[in-house]
């Protein structure tokens, strides 16, 4: 959830490294598993296009991934670590984990 350094960006001098590790972090990724992924709004750790490289990089590696992009009414670095995300998207997450499949409300 939020995949980030624990930094904000306003400190980083270079997002493009950023953006890099985190190109390499998911294209090295080559399992059966399956990866749930998360970014919100607002989040002042986030650089920006994680989910779709997530995406790209999932899908030319046929990981099984559900991607969270900016899922409305979450906001923030922290929006995962409310309760109401819990309530919301633990049930559909939990069944894609255990069986594969997406159901509503999650993508």
């Amino acid at each position: 959830m939020a995949p980030a350094l624990n930094d904000v960006l306003r400190k980083v001098r270079d997002l493009s490294v950023l953006r890099s590790d985190w190109q390499q972090l998911v294209r090295e990724i080559k399992t059966n598993a399956r990866i749930v992924v998360a970014n919100f709004q607002d989040d002042d750790h986030d650089v920006g296009g994680r989910i779709d490289d997530a995406r790209v990089a999932f899908a030319a590696a046929g990981v099984q991934a559900m991607l969270f992009a900016e899922p409305a009414g979450f906001k923030g670095h922290d929006a995962a670590n409310d309760f109401s995300f819990a309530r919301k998207f633990g049930a559909c997450i939990q069944t894609f984990v255990e069986t594969g499949r997406h159901q509503e409300p999650c993508p």
